[in-house]
């Protein structure tokens, strides 16, 4: 991402080949499909109320926060709106140069956030989740 940023800042561009792009999709469409266990599906089956209000309170959160900011001109025209909208961040910035936003900005507040939420659920496990009672295997750097 840091290379990314260096490089728009000076003026380039990267383009990835079409074929490759969608061959990485794919193989990462396969390993998060053959993550997904029958245990998985279960819970979320029993559980699906709470799931989806959790996103439905974080569609209507973002967007609130979006209108505000768009209203209150903190950001240029649409720009909160793009910005702030979950989840995406390569399709919201594509729509939001579609539609006239300033996509610099909308790119820097939807990677800013995948940063923040990165950082806060490394913080949650490493401080708050209960690990087991066994030491961590020995790491062997070179065998």
């Amino acid at each position: 991402m840091v290379a990314g940023i260096l490089v728009g800042v000076g003026g380039g561009t990267i383009r990835v080949p079409r074929q490759p792009y969608l061959g990485a999709q794919a193989i990462i469409g396969c390993l998060i499909a053959g993550a997904i266990t029958p245990s998985i599906l279960v819970s979320f089956l029993r559980d699906w109320p709470l799931f989806l209000a959790i996103v439905l309170s974080t569609l209507a959160a973002s967007s609130v926060l979006g209108w505000l900011m768009s209203r209150w001109q903190v950001v240029p025209g649409t720009t909160g709106v793009w910005g702030s909208s979950p989840g995406a961040a390569t399709a919201m910035v594509l729509m939001a140069e579609a539609f006239g936003a300033d996509a610099r900005l909308v790119a820097f507040m939807q990677y800013l956030r995948v940063v923040c939420v990165a950082t806060a659920a490394s913080l949650i496990a490493r401080f708050w989740v209960e690990t087991g009672a066994a030491p961590p295997p020995a790491i062997i750097w070179f065998p």
